[in-house]
Protein backbone atom coordinates (compact mmCIF):
# COMPACT_ATOMS: atom_id res chain seq x y z
CA UNK A 1 0.00 0.00 0.00
CA UNK A 2 1.18 3.29 -0.91
CA UNK A 3 0.27 7.17 0.37
CA UNK A 4 0.14 9.89 -2.00
CA UNK A 5 -0.52 13.03 -0.80
CA UNK A 6 -1.57 16.29 -3.54
CA UNK A 7 -1.10 19.59 -2.68
CA UNK A 8 -2.54 22.19 -4.59
CA UNK A 9 -4.95 25.09 -3.91
CA UNK A 10 -6.37 28.29 -4.65
CA UNK A 11 -7.87 27.81 -8.43
CA UNK A 12 -9.10 25.29 -10.73
CA UNK A 13 -5.21 25.73 -12.33
CA UNK A 14 -3.95 24.56 -9.12
CA UNK A 15 -6.17 21.71 -8.19
CA UNK A 16 -7.89 20.31 -11.50
CA UNK A 17 -4.31 18.94 -12.26
CA UNK A 18 -3.92 17.24 -9.72
CA UNK A 19 -7.32 15.27 -9.29
CA UNK A 20 -6.53 14.70 -13.04
CA UNK A 21 -2.72 12.64 -11.61
CA UNK A 22 -5.00 11.36 -8.60
CA UNK A 23 -7.47 9.57 -10.86
CA UNK A 24 -5.03 7.96 -12.93
CA UNK A 25 -3.19 6.55 -10.11
CA UNK A 26 -6.60 5.61 -9.21
CA UNK A 27 -7.27 3.83 -12.43
CA UNK A 28 -3.72 1.93 -12.44
CA UNK A 29 -3.13 0.94 -8.79
CA UNK A 30 -6.51 0.84 -7.09
CA UNK A 31 -6.51 0.06 -3.96
CA UNK A 32 -2.96 -0.43 -3.48
CA UNK A 33 -2.43 3.23 -2.93
CA UNK A 34 -4.22 5.70 -1.13
CA UNK A 35 -4.76 9.15 -2.20
CA UNK A 36 -5.52 12.66 -0.53
CA UNK A 37 -5.46 16.15 -0.66
CA UNK A 38 -4.25 19.15 1.01
CA UNK A 39 -5.60 22.57 0.48
CA UNK A 40 -7.22 25.87 2.51
CA UNK A 41 -10.57 26.24 3.25
CA UNK A 42 -10.52 29.35 0.97
CA UNK A 43 -10.36 27.65 -2.57
CA UNK A 44 -12.35 25.67 -4.98
CA UNK A 45 -10.34 22.58 -3.40
CA UNK A 46 -13.08 22.79 -1.21
CA UNK A 47 -15.76 21.93 -3.62
CA UNK A 48 -13.16 20.32 -6.38
CA UNK A 49 -11.76 17.35 -4.34
CA UNK A 50 -14.93 16.04 -2.29
CA UNK A 51 -16.43 16.14 -5.74
CA UNK A 52 -13.63 14.28 -7.48
CA UNK A 53 -14.31 11.62 -4.35
CA UNK A 54 -10.80 12.00 -2.43
CA UNK A 55 -10.37 13.43 0.93
CA UNK A 56 -9.16 17.13 1.39
CA UNK A 57 -7.05 17.90 4.67
CA UNK A 58 -7.18 21.93 4.96
CA UNK A 59 -4.14 24.26 6.12
CA UNK A 60 -3.68 27.84 7.15
CA UNK A 61 -2.93 29.45 3.85
CA UNK A 62 0.04 31.66 4.43
CA UNK A 63 0.43 34.33 1.89
CA UNK A 64 4.00 35.97 1.22
CA UNK A 65 3.52 39.69 1.73
CA UNK A 66 4.99 41.68 -0.52
CA UNK A 67 4.97 44.93 1.54
CA UNK A 68 5.65 46.00 4.87
CA UNK A 69 1.80 45.58 6.97
CA UNK A 70 0.13 43.61 9.92
CA UNK A 71 0.00 40.87 7.54
CA UNK A 72 3.85 40.95 7.29
CA UNK A 73 4.64 41.42 11.03
CA UNK A 74 2.25 37.80 11.60
CA UNK A 75 3.26 36.09 8.60
CA UNK A 76 6.66 34.21 10.03
CA UNK A 77 3.85 32.90 12.38
CA UNK A 78 1.21 31.89 10.22
CA UNK A 79 3.72 29.93 7.69
CA UNK A 80 5.36 28.32 10.72
CA UNK A 81 1.34 26.97 11.51
CA UNK A 82 1.07 25.96 7.84
CA UNK A 83 3.91 24.11 7.39
CA UNK A 84 3.23 21.75 11.03
CA UNK A 85 -0.45 21.54 9.53
CA UNK A 86 0.93 20.19 6.42
CA UNK A 87 3.91 17.89 8.23
CA UNK A 88 1.07 16.06 10.50
CA UNK A 89 -0.42 15.29 7.12
CA UNK A 90 2.34 13.85 4.72
CA UNK A 91 4.62 12.64 7.89
CA UNK A 92 3.49 8.96 6.51
CA UNK A 93 2.52 9.64 2.61
CA UNK A 94 4.78 7.94 0.57
CA UNK A 95 5.29 10.68 -1.51
CA UNK A 96 4.07 14.83 -2.30
CA UNK A 97 3.05 15.78 -5.68
CA UNK A 98 2.68 19.55 -5.62
CA UNK A 99 1.20 21.81 -8.38
CA UNK A 100 2.41 25.37 -7.14
CA UNK A 101 0.70 28.13 -5.06
CA UNK A 102 0.96 28.99 -1.38
CA UNK A 103 -0.75 25.19 -0.20
CA UNK A 104 2.56 23.54 -2.15
CA UNK A 105 5.36 25.94 -0.53
CA UNK A 106 4.43 24.65 2.96
CA UNK A 107 3.64 21.19 1.88
CA UNK A 108 7.16 21.14 0.10
CA UNK A 109 8.73 22.16 3.43
CA UNK A 110 6.83 19.59 5.59
CA UNK A 111 7.86 16.96 3.50
CA UNK A 112 11.51 17.99 3.02
CA UNK A 113 11.66 17.54 7.05
CA UNK A 114 9.55 14.88 7.28
CA UNK A 115 12.14 13.00 4.42
CA UNK A 116 8.83 12.38 2.39
CA UNK A 117 10.24 12.59 -2.09
CA UNK A 118 8.81 15.49 -3.40
CA UNK A 119 7.63 15.41 -7.22
CA UNK A 120 6.78 19.20 -8.51
CA UNK A 121 4.63 19.98 -11.27
CA UNK A 122 4.85 23.96 -13.05
CA UNK A 123 2.44 24.58 -15.28
CA UNK A 124 3.30 28.06 -16.26
CA UNK A 125 5.61 28.73 -18.72
CA UNK A 126 7.79 31.36 -16.22
CA UNK A 127 8.05 29.01 -12.55
CA UNK A 128 6.73 30.41 -9.47
CA UNK A 129 8.17 30.80 -6.11
CA UNK A 130 6.63 27.31 -4.41
CA UNK A 131 8.00 25.38 -7.08
CA UNK A 132 11.46 27.06 -7.93
CA UNK A 133 11.44 26.11 -3.57
CA UNK A 134 10.70 22.55 -4.59
CA UNK A 135 13.78 22.17 -7.59
CA UNK A 136 15.96 23.50 -3.74
CA UNK A 137 14.63 21.34 -1.68
CA UNK A 138 15.41 18.28 -4.09
CA UNK A 139 12.44 17.56 -5.91
CA UNK A 140 11.75 15.84 -8.93
CA UNK A 141 10.74 18.73 -11.23
CA UNK A 142 7.91 17.89 -14.38
CA UNK A 143 7.01 21.18 -16.63
CA UNK A 144 4.41 21.74 -19.49
CA UNK A 145 6.30 24.38 -21.30
CA UNK A 146 9.99 24.07 -22.38
CA UNK A 147 10.31 27.92 -21.46
CA UNK A 148 10.45 26.67 -18.02
CA UNK A 149 13.72 25.41 -18.40
CA UNK A 150 15.41 28.79 -18.34
CA UNK A 151 14.06 29.60 -13.92
CA UNK A 152 17.42 28.37 -13.20
CA UNK A 153 20.21 25.59 -13.17
CA UNK A 154 18.50 23.07 -11.24
CA UNK A 155 15.81 23.07 -14.10
CA UNK A 156 17.73 21.71 -16.65
CA UNK A 157 16.74 18.11 -15.86
CA UNK A 158 13.25 18.75 -15.56
CA UNK A 159 10.80 16.55 -17.33
CA UNK A 160 8.35 18.15 -19.78
CA UNK A 161 5.18 15.85 -18.96
CA UNK A 162 2.52 18.43 -20.39
CA UNK A 163 -0.01 19.79 -17.76
CA UNK A 164 -2.91 17.35 -17.33
CA UNK A 165 -6.43 17.68 -18.44
CA UNK A 166 -9.62 15.90 -17.87
CA UNK A 167 -10.46 12.68 -19.90
CA UNK A 168 -13.40 13.86 -21.58
CA UNK A 169 -10.88 16.61 -23.51
CA UNK A 170 -8.84 14.64 -24.54
CA UNK A 171 -11.29 12.44 -25.85
CA UNK A 172 -12.73 15.78 -27.35
CA UNK A 173 -8.94 16.59 -29.01
CA UNK A 174 -8.76 13.18 -30.51
CA UNK A 175 -12.35 13.42 -32.93
CA UNK A 176 -11.90 14.08 -36.55
CA UNK A 177 -13.95 16.92 -37.76
CA UNK A 178 -17.24 14.94 -38.80
CA UNK A 179 -17.45 13.51 -34.95
CA UNK A 180 -16.70 17.29 -33.84
CA UNK A 181 -19.70 18.55 -35.60
CA UNK A 182 -21.67 16.10 -33.68
CA UNK A 183 -20.19 16.63 -30.63
CA UNK A 184 -20.49 20.27 -31.09
CA UNK A 185 -24.37 20.10 -32.19
CA UNK A 186 -25.16 17.92 -28.57
CA UNK A 187 -23.31 20.22 -26.55
CA UNK A 188 -25.04 23.44 -27.90
CA UNK A 189 -28.23 21.59 -27.19
CA UNK A 190 -26.94 21.00 -23.57
CA UNK A 191 -26.68 25.10 -23.75
CA UNK A 192 -30.43 25.51 -24.58
CA UNK A 193 -28.82 26.81 -28.15
CA UNK A 194 -29.80 25.47 -31.84
CA UNK A 195 -26.01 25.51 -33.22
CA UNK A 196 -27.04 27.65 -36.09
CA UNK A 197 -25.35 30.68 -34.59
CA UNK A 198 -21.27 30.81 -33.70
CA UNK A 199 -21.06 29.59 -29.84
CA UNK A 200 -18.47 32.29 -27.80
CA UNK A 201 -17.40 30.85 -24.75
CA UNK A 202 -16.22 33.59 -21.68
CA UNK A 203 -14.81 32.45 -18.65
CA UNK A 204 -12.05 34.10 -16.21
CA UNK A 205 -11.28 30.99 -14.17
CA UNK A 206 -12.88 29.60 -10.92
CA UNK A 207 -13.21 33.04 -9.58
CA UNK A 208 -14.34 34.75 -12.77
CA UNK A 209 -12.72 37.75 -13.78
CA UNK A 210 -13.73 41.54 -13.58
CA UNK A 211 -12.55 43.18 -16.34
CA UNK A 212 -13.96 40.15 -18.36
CA UNK A 213 -16.86 40.18 -16.73
CA UNK A 214 -17.51 44.06 -17.32
CA UNK A 215 -16.88 44.07 -20.74
CA UNK A 216 -19.35 41.96 -21.37
CA UNK A 217 -21.83 44.03 -19.90
CA UNK A 218 -20.88 46.98 -21.23
CA UNK A 219 -20.90 44.92 -24.76
CA UNK A 220 -24.33 43.69 -24.38
CA UNK A 221 -26.15 46.93 -22.88
CA UNK A 222 -24.70 49.15 -25.56
CA UNK A 223 -27.06 48.36 -28.05
CA UNK A 224 -24.89 47.60 -30.55
CA UNK A 225 -24.01 44.12 -29.72
CA UNK A 226 -23.82 41.27 -32.01
CA UNK A 227 -26.25 39.56 -29.83
CA UNK A 228 -28.77 38.55 -32.43
CA UNK A 229 -26.61 36.61 -34.30
CA UNK A 230 -24.11 35.27 -31.97
CA UNK A 231 -24.85 32.72 -28.69
CA UNK A 232 -22.57 32.88 -25.58
CA UNK A 233 -21.71 30.88 -22.52
CA UNK A 234 -20.49 33.06 -20.05
CA UNK A 235 -19.00 31.76 -16.78
CA UNK A 236 -19.18 34.36 -14.39
CA UNK A 237 -17.36 33.39 -11.62
CA UNK A 238 -18.48 31.99 -7.75
CA UNK A 239 -18.40 35.29 -6.52
CA UNK A 240 -20.18 37.25 -8.83
CA UNK A 241 -23.95 37.94 -9.27
CA UNK A 242 -25.86 36.09 -11.80
CA UNK A 243 -26.99 38.36 -14.69
CA UNK A 244 -29.81 37.47 -16.03
CA UNK A 245 -30.47 34.95 -19.08
CA UNK A 246 -31.65 35.48 -22.60
CA UNK A 247 -32.22 33.45 -25.71
CA UNK A 248 -29.15 34.03 -26.77
CA UNK A 249 -26.91 34.53 -23.29
CA UNK A 250 -26.64 31.86 -21.13
CA UNK A 251 -24.46 32.76 -17.49
CA UNK A 252 -23.46 30.55 -14.92
CA UNK A 253 -21.34 30.53 -12.46
CA UNK A 254 -18.99 28.08 -12.56
CA UNK A 255 -18.64 25.66 -15.64
CA UNK A 256 -18.18 21.58 -14.10
CA UNK A 257 -18.52 19.84 -17.59
CA UNK A 258 -15.81 22.43 -19.80
CA UNK A 259 -15.35 19.26 -22.36
CA UNK A 260 -19.20 20.20 -23.16
CA UNK A 261 -18.65 23.77 -23.55
CA UNK A 262 -15.63 23.46 -25.49
CA UNK A 263 -17.37 21.48 -27.57
CA UNK A 264 -20.01 24.12 -28.23
CA UNK A 265 -17.42 26.73 -28.64
CA UNK A 266 -16.53 28.41 -31.73
CA UNK A 267 -14.38 31.18 -30.39
CA UNK A 268 -13.14 31.70 -26.20
CA UNK A 269 -12.65 34.65 -24.79
CA UNK A 270 -10.70 34.01 -21.01
CA UNK A 271 -7.68 34.77 -19.40
CA UNK A 272 -4.13 32.95 -20.26
CA UNK A 273 -3.75 30.94 -17.43
CA UNK A 274 -1.41 27.52 -18.01
CA UNK A 275 -4.83 24.82 -17.44
CA UNK A 276 -6.71 26.89 -20.37
CA UNK A 277 -4.01 27.86 -22.68
CA UNK A 278 -3.31 24.16 -22.84
CA UNK A 279 -7.34 23.61 -22.92
CA UNK A 280 -7.49 25.42 -25.74
CA UNK A 281 -4.81 23.95 -27.70
CA UNK A 282 -6.59 20.59 -27.17
CA UNK A 283 -9.44 21.26 -28.90
CA UNK A 284 -7.89 23.43 -31.42
CA UNK A 285 -10.26 26.70 -31.44
CA UNK A 286 -9.36 30.37 -31.44
CA UNK A 287 -9.22 32.50 -28.77
CA UNK A 288 -8.82 35.70 -27.38
CA UNK A 289 -7.07 36.01 -24.21
CA UNK A 290 -6.65 38.38 -21.46
CA UNK A 291 -3.65 38.22 -19.39
CA UNK A 292 -3.67 39.18 -15.77
CA UNK A 293 -0.57 40.96 -14.97
CA UNK A 294 0.09 38.92 -11.90
CA UNK A 295 3.00 36.75 -10.68
CA UNK A 296 6.00 36.55 -13.13
CA UNK A 297 3.77 38.08 -15.68
CA UNK A 298 3.41 34.09 -16.63
CA UNK A 299 0.03 34.12 -17.98
CA UNK A 300 1.21 36.07 -21.41
CA UNK A 301 3.87 33.53 -21.42
CA UNK A 302 1.44 30.98 -21.37
CA UNK A 303 -0.33 31.97 -24.66
CA UNK A 304 3.01 32.63 -26.20
CA UNK A 305 2.71 29.48 -28.18
CA UNK A 306 -0.83 30.07 -29.37
CA UNK A 307 -0.29 33.43 -30.17
CA UNK A 308 2.67 32.24 -32.48
CA UNK A 309 0.65 29.86 -34.27
CA UNK A 310 -1.73 32.62 -34.98
CA UNK A 311 -4.77 30.86 -33.76
CA UNK A 312 -4.77 33.14 -30.36
CA UNK A 313 -5.20 36.88 -30.02
CA UNK A 314 -4.00 38.64 -27.13
CA UNK A 315 -5.55 41.87 -25.74
CA UNK A 316 -4.21 43.63 -22.95
CA UNK A 317 -6.45 44.08 -19.55
CA UNK A 318 -7.13 47.60 -19.60
CA UNK A 319 -8.01 47.96 -23.32
CA UNK A 320 -10.71 44.33 -23.16
CA UNK A 321 -13.69 46.73 -22.90
CA UNK A 322 -17.20 46.59 -24.10
CA UNK A 323 -15.97 49.20 -26.98
CA UNK A 324 -13.49 46.78 -28.24
CA UNK A 325 -15.76 43.96 -28.48
CA UNK A 326 -18.19 46.17 -30.22
CA UNK A 327 -15.24 46.82 -32.72
CA UNK A 328 -13.72 43.93 -33.00
CA UNK A 329 -15.71 40.29 -31.92
CA UNK A 330 -17.26 40.41 -35.08
CA UNK A 331 -14.08 39.66 -37.00
CA UNK A 332 -12.39 37.50 -34.34
CA UNK A 333 -16.02 35.49 -34.39
CA UNK A 334 -15.61 35.24 -38.39
CA UNK A 335 -12.00 33.86 -38.30
CA UNK A 336 -13.10 31.25 -35.88
CA UNK A 337 -15.51 30.19 -37.47
CA UNK A 338 -13.11 29.94 -40.56
CA UNK A 339 -10.79 28.25 -38.38
CA UNK A 340 -13.60 25.74 -36.96
CA UNK A 341 -14.00 24.43 -40.45
CA UNK A 342 -10.40 23.71 -40.71
CA UNK A 343 -8.84 22.61 -38.25
CA UNK A 344 -7.71 19.11 -37.50
CA UNK A 345 -7.17 17.05 -34.42
CA UNK A 346 -4.52 18.14 -31.81
CA UNK A 347 -2.34 15.88 -30.02
CA UNK A 348 -2.42 15.78 -26.60
CA UNK A 349 0.59 14.64 -24.08
CA UNK A 350 -0.48 11.71 -21.71
CA UNK A 351 0.30 14.13 -18.85
CA UNK A 352 -1.31 12.43 -16.32
CA UNK A 353 0.26 9.05 -16.64
CA UNK A 354 3.96 10.59 -16.92
CA UNK A 355 3.46 12.68 -13.53
CA UNK A 356 1.57 9.46 -11.86
CA UNK A 357 4.13 7.56 -13.10
CA UNK A 358 6.98 9.59 -11.82
CA UNK A 359 5.38 9.94 -8.45
CA UNK A 360 4.83 6.49 -8.14
CA UNK A 361 8.14 5.61 -9.11
CA UNK A 362 9.62 7.87 -6.39
CA UNK A 363 7.11 6.50 -4.19
CA UNK A 364 8.88 2.91 -4.37
CA UNK A 365 12.43 4.43 -4.03
CA UNK A 366 11.97 6.43 -1.31
CA UNK A 367 13.61 3.61 1.00
CA UNK A 368 10.86 3.98 3.25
Amino acid sequence: MKRVVIAGGGTAGHVEPGVAVARWISSQYGDACTIEFIGTTQGVEVDLVPRAGYRLHTITKAVLPRRISIQAATFPVAYLRSITQAAKVIRTADVLIGFGGYVSASAYIAARLTGVPIVAHEANAKAGFANRLAATLGGTIAITFESARSTSRRWKSAINTGLPIKKELVELAALNATKRQAARAKAAKAFDFDGSRPILLVFGGSLGARQINQAMEQYLQSGESDIDNIDIIHAVGNRSELPATTKHYKPVAYIYEMASAYAAADLIISRSGAVTCVEVAAVNRRAIFVPLAIGNGEQAHNAADLVERGVARIVDNQDFTGEWLIENLQREVSAAISWRDSAGTHEVADAARLIGELAIDRARNNGR
